[in-house]
């Protein structure tokens, strides 16, 4: 009973991050539209909303806890991947 509510709860949670489209939009079959773009300090955020309201559930916490930590870890992978080094010579001598 309690994987049913928790399946609502984050389906509602889905619902209300999906960008609100109107009728005349296309439909969600429509392959040509394409999903908003989530940066990692965005996915950081949500995961932290996430962690603080399966914290709030204290029955199903620790079901979700090492998962949302494989997820952390995975972003800030993704994070350092996308971050560029530069000389420092370089950035001088740019500006």
């Amino acid at each position: 009973m309690v994987a049913s509510n928790d399946e609502d709860i984050t389906n509602r949670i889905i619902e209300e991050l999906r960008p609100q489209q109107d009728e005349n939009v296309a439909s969600d079959n429509d392959d040509s539209v394409e999903p908003p773009k989530i940066n990692t300090r965005q996915a950081q955020e949500y995961l932290e909303g996430l962690t603080l309201f399966w914290m709030q559930q204290k029955e199903s916490y620790h079901e979700f806890s090492e998962s949302l930590k494989e997820q952390k870890e995975v972003v800030k992978k993704i994070s350092m991947i996308g971050l560029k080094q530069k000389s420092v010579l370089n950035h001088f001598s740019s500006t």
